[in-house]
């Protein structure tokens, strides 16, 4: 069934702006990522309660690691800080407030940490969490970006860095010798590629890959540090070097290029040109993006896009050795006297051992190139985060256990990468969840010549406690679709979801009696594009933005009013009504960069406010009322119905996606930055308390080794029957059931607690006379039914004769 919602009540154009002058206020002090608006309408208590928190997740990623030589711990820095983790355990020991970090060393001590900053390098005391010294890398501030920094493992001694610049006016990278004792520096290359200098042969060697603009050919430049000479190596002008690595301890380097070929060079050569490679190592179809050596230089490691990681003996000529299905792209390879880490473009850190076996993972909130674009979404039934993870998978995050697990949307192999090929792989582009927790609707897309988009409806199942597909639609909008709505509460116990969609329609999908889904309605409005939706609080109002125009429908899809935004014909980006107790009836909406609230009860404009950057999205929490606006850079939460704004918070770097939920019984705005962290808006974390309540049943099958925990979504929520374990069993792949002799004792234990408790009447209290007495009241009340069942016609009641009971009770004879 199809009605189109094109009825027009007519324009209802409001331009009345309520907003209070906010000039003459004093402005407050501001604090870490906080800013209170100069508004005089500011409530300075509110602001001082919020504060921005780390929620979880870590960027693992967007630096390069480190691992200590013994190979017991390994280096991540972000966030401005540095975390120790633990090889063994795969657990965060400690963290260091180090502030911004571009890279980290190490020192022939072995607790000592080297951290290089902006403007200065400093050194740790890991084990102590302790800063030892402090220096400046020059005396007076000079106009230099800092790309990338060499710490020589002889740091202690020398006192020498080697920096990576680039100047303000100039795009131009350079790498500067810095001796940090005295502030000298020397200039060494000039138009260098930034993140390719590396530093080998017992620190006697740095390289780097030249990089001049308007040039395809790339050069790799060698110093010499005990000659002060410099040389270089003329490579293919068609298969330019991406990566350049020495030998620890001889003049010998790596050469990865473009093709996936490895270039070993030994050195050799003339004061200013080095001898081409002799040895040729290839097997990488792609790129290939990192090489390191091992400790000792006997062996070389290598990784690219094929997710495969190559363990090369060039002396030996021999095969190397793979190690297939790493799970991502490999980024970056650290090696050590006792394993080895991958660090992978999933932000995740995998750690193998000497037999080059993975032993343990530290992992991040995932990642992948498509970002995160179904933003952020709050399961109120288990409170939990859904995102984006892996590609075409939905990654579930509980704020409080800290735990992660993913959901398979696309149901797909993934396609690696291929020289000069791209292939297609489905990503999740769209996501909602109802406010019962219940059912899940998703669209994954595969944009191929001729695309592929489907829209999946998932229900919860109590059985196997997960989420089972339930119907799935093949092309629901033409071209794709830009979100998902729930309507809050059901009408008659159908669910009903709406699907805003890039082919200038709305559809609204309805449940039918738990059984099947169907499009209800679609609408469409003067040929305008479909931008976003919302629902009110109660469902029974529909707002759908077509381009500038915001059209209003009732529950049964009549449409009732539109509006605009001061006859503006910006598009309208964001919708969300008012989900407080006394806000239901107002309507929020944002173009690039206005906010706008109306009242619809009398079609009036109640706020609106002009923003320094562009509305990423609209968040409204129904226990305290505020509306949160998000930009890139600010979030501000605003009080409705007084057109005042309670706190501005500033430098967050976020994606978008932003949903309130829960935190340790407090109400929080959880938001995504581009860093991969999960951070929160909401009081001050309180201390952690013993729970009281006894915990839940869990199904152990389904517990996994990455989140080494069972997740919270896999909990029982009903009283469990005896077949629950077998289902739970039956629901999970063969290679991860538990042995036979670990079943056994839950198997018979579910099944005795089953077993119904009998109450038993207490003979002895009874006499024998009124067991006697009994025995002939239930005789009489026998022969008094089968006297008339078998009465006879003649003779009134009939009489049974003794011989037919005696043979119907044979046990009952007087």
């Amino acid at each position: 069934m199809s009605k189109k919602g094109k009825k027009d009540k007519g324009n209802v154009s409001l331009s009345k702006d309520n907003t209070k002058d906010k000039k003459g206020a004093a402005p407050s002090k501001e604090t870490t990522q906080r800013k209170v608006s100069e508004n005089k309408n500011v409530d300075s208590n509110v602001s001082e309660q919020l504060m921005v928190q780390l929620c979880g997740g870590r960027d693992l990623v967007s630096r390069p690691l480190l691992m200590s030589l013994d190979g017991k711990y390994i280096f991540t820095a972000g966030d401005n800080k540095v975390t120790v983790f633990n090889t063994e355990t795969g657990l965060p020991l400690r963290e260091l407030n180090t502030g911004a970090t571009v890279k980290l060393g190490l020192t022939q001590n072995a607790s000592e940490l080297v951290v290089a900053g902006p403007n200065a390098v400093c050194t740790w005391n890991f084990e102590l969490a302790k800063m030892n010294i402090k220096k400046k890398y020059f005396r007076t501030e000079k106009k230099l970006n800092v790309m990338d920094a060499l710490i020589p493992s002889h740091f202690s001694d020398t006192k020498e860095v080697y920096l990576s610049c680039t100047e303000e006016e100039n795009t131009t990278c350079k790498l500067l010798r810095v001796d940090v004792e005295s502030n000298i520096s020397k200039q060494i290359f000039t138009h260098i590629s930034s993140n390719s200098v590396h530093l080998g042969g017992n620190d006697n060697y740095v390289i780097a890959i030249e990089q001049r603009p308007g040039s395809m050919m790339k050069k790799m430049l060698c110093y010499d540090k005990n000659l002060s000479t410099s040389q270089y190596l003329t490579t293919d002008e068609k298969r330019p070097l991406t990566v350049v690595r020495c030998h620890p301890k001889e003049k010998i380097f790596a050469c990865g290029d473009i093709s996936g070929r490895i270039l070993i060079v030994n050195g050799h050569g003339s004061k200013e040109c080095l001898i081409a490679a002799k040895s040729i190592l290839h097997w990488h179809t792609c790129p290939v993006r990192t090489i390191a050596w091992s400790s000792e230089g006997s062996h070389l490691y290598s990784g690219g896009d094929e997710r495969v990681m190559c363990k090369w003996f060039p002396e030996e000529n021999s095969r190397p050795f793979f190690l297939p299905r790493c799970g991502a792209e490999i980024v970056d390879i650290q090696t050590s006297d006792n394993g080895v880490a991958l660090q992978l473009s999933n932000n995740s850190v995998k750690i193998l051992s000497k037999q080059d076996s993975p032993v343990q993972e530290l992992l991040g909130l995932s990642k992948n190139g498509s970002g995160w674009p179904v933003g952020l979404a709050w399961n109120e039934r288990t409170r939990s985060l859904y995102l984006n993870g892996d590609t075409g998978h939905i990654q579930v995050f509980n704020p409080e256990s800290k735990n992660t697990y993913s959901l398979d949307i696309a149901r797909q192999n993934y396609l690696t990468r291929e020289r000069e090929k791209s292939p297609h792989n489905s990503e999740v582009e769209a996501m909602a969840l109802s406010v019962d927790g219940m059912h899940m609707v998703t669209v994954d897309c595969c944009w191929t010549p001729i695309p592929k988009v489907l829209m999946k409806f998932w229900h919860f199942s109590q059985s196997t406690q997960e989420f089972v597909l339930h119907t799935q639609v093949n092309l629901p909008h033409k071209r794709g679709v830009k979100s998902l709505h729930f309507r809050p509460e059901s009408v008659d116990n159908d669910v009903t979801v709406l699907s805003v969609g890039r082919d200038k329609s709305a559809k609204m999908w309805v449940l039918e009696d738990d059984k099947a889904w169907s499009c209800l309605y679609s609408f469409e409005f003067r040929g305008l594009d479909c931008q976003t939706g919302a629902w009110s609080r109660d469902g029974s109002v529909l707002a759908i933005a077509f381009g500038h125009v915001v059209a209003i429908f009732d529950r049964a899809g009549k449409l009732r009013t539109t509006l605009t935004v001061d006859e503006k014909t910006d598009n309208i980006s964001c919708l969300v009504f008012g989900q407080g107790l006394n806000q239901g009836c107002y309507l929020a909406c944002a173009t690039s960069t206005t906010v706008c609230v109306w009242n619809l009860i009398n079609l009036t404009q109640l706020y609106k406010s002009a923003q320094k950057s562009v509305v990423l999205n609209l968040a409204s929490d129904y226990q305290s009322g505020r509306l949160a606006v998000i930009t890139k850079r600010e979030i501000t939460f605003i009080k409705i119905e007084e057109g005042k704004v309670e706190a501005e918070f500033t430098d967050l770097n976020c994606t978008g996606g932003a949903v309130f939920g829960f935190h340790k019984g407090d109400r929080n705005l959880f938001f995504l930055t581009y860093d991969g962290l999960l951070k929160m808006i909401g009081p001050k974390a309180k201390k952690s308390q013993p729970d009281s309540i006894a915990p839940q049943n869990t199904n152990h099958f389904l517990s996994t080794k990455r989140s080494a925990v069972t997740p919270s979504e896999i909990r029982a929520e009903t009283k469990s029957t005896v077949s629950d374990d077998i289902n739970s069993l039956l629901a999970v792949p063969l290679h991860s059931v538990p042995a036979n002799s670990s079943l056994s004792i839950p198997f018979l234990a579910n099944r005795i607690k089953s077993l119904p408790k009998m109450s038993v009447r207490d003979m002895d209290r009874l006499s024998l006379s009124d067991v006697q007495s009994d025995k002939k009241t239930k005789h009489a009340q026998e022969k008094e039914k089968l006297a008339n069942i078998f009465s006879l016609p003649k003779g009134g009641v009939g009489m049974v004769d003794e011989d037919f009971f005696n043979l119907v009770h044979p046990s009952q004879k007087k």
